[in-house]
């Protein structure tokens, strides 16, 4: 490893360390939120798998890119039309999974919480 990224490992390693008024879980949160909202590509895979290794669950990653998101394109009146598409290829669907998916859904949460069984099956907003 070259000596400048050991330096700024030891230094990350140590600001953390004082710091500890927030758990390595919510400064992940907090870490990934702002590299969405300042448009930082680059840095996101470490940092996901950083979150993901200090507990933040994938579906909470899928949940923090999607409200930031939301709240960037609804404060500078991005409607959903002036977006750009999806680039790159598409992952083929699994409609046996999906499937599958959508009946635990139903199953699980489909008596107290039936938006999230509607919304399970379609696009968000």
């Amino acid at each position: 490893m070259h000596p400048t990224l050991k330096l700024s490992e030891r230094s990350w390693n140590k600001c953390r360390e004082q710091r500890p008024d927030l758990s390595p879980r919510d400064r992940s949160i907090v870490t990934v939120a702002v590299l969405i909202a300042r448009n930082q590509p680059s840095e996101m895979p470490n940092h996901f798998n950083l979150a993901l290794d200090n507990g933040v669950k994938p579906s909470e990653l899928s949940e923090i890119i999607t409200q930031v998101a939301k709240d960037i394109f609804g404060k500078r009146g991005i409607t959903p039309e002036q977006r750009p598409p999806a680039s790159g290829e598409l992952l083929p669907l699994d409609e046996a999974a999906e499937a599958q998916c959508a009946a635990r859904v139903e199953q699980d949460a489909g008596t107290v919480a039936p938006g999230v069984v509607y919304y399970t099956g379609e696009l968000l907003p």
